[in-house]
């Protein structure tokens, strides 16, 4: 939603005539912490930790191309270290907020669909889980910097829209 109210033309270039957006290094770099930490919750509970994550975050960047689709972006060697660097800054965080060997996700990347008003919706929730009292709580994983003020409603309109 924040996308289409700041520019019309690219949501359709993108989502409608499914024109691929060139990802910029911010996009590459949320969507390796994201891969990792998806990673991260399908292994046992127990073995949830930093050190599994650091891991994890090494196989994935040497097999998963990772390398060869950041470096072109970032051809700067000091600035690939930032890189890897932050990326590894963002999954560590996740301790921050919660214990992962605490969770026990009821679904990984799970689709969501959805009509209001006759509008078709798609989403994806990164992980979700079912409380005893059956209430659902939903993480959304995001890496960037914490919006000012006058955009919280826009950046936060999609996790309204899957409640």
């Amino acid at each position: 939603m924040a996308s289409f109210r700041q520019c019309p033309l690219k949501f359709k270039y993108n989502k409608i005539d499914k024109i691929p957006d060139p990802s910029g290094k911010e996009a590459l770099m949320g969507n390796f912490v994201h891969d990792v930490l998806e990673e991260l919750y399908k292994v046992e509970p127990m073995d949830r930790t930093q050190d599994r994550a650091k891991v994890l975050a090494r196989e994935m960047w040497g097999s998963g191309n990772w390398e060869k689709r950041v470096k072109p972006l970032v051809p700067d060697v000091e600035e690939y270290r930032m890189f890897r660097w932050k990326a590894w800054w963002c999954i560590e965080n996740l301790w921050k907020i919660e214990n992962p060997e605490e969770i026990e996700p009821d679904g990984l990347e799970f689709e969501l669909n959805g009509e209001v008003s006759g509008v078709r919706l798609k989403g994806f929730i990164d992980r979700f889980t079912m409380g005893e009292d059956g209430e659902v709580v939903i993480s959304d994983y995001k890496t960037g910097k914490v919006p000012r003020e006058e955009y919280v409603d826009d950046r936060f309109l999609q996790l309204r829209i899957y409640g």
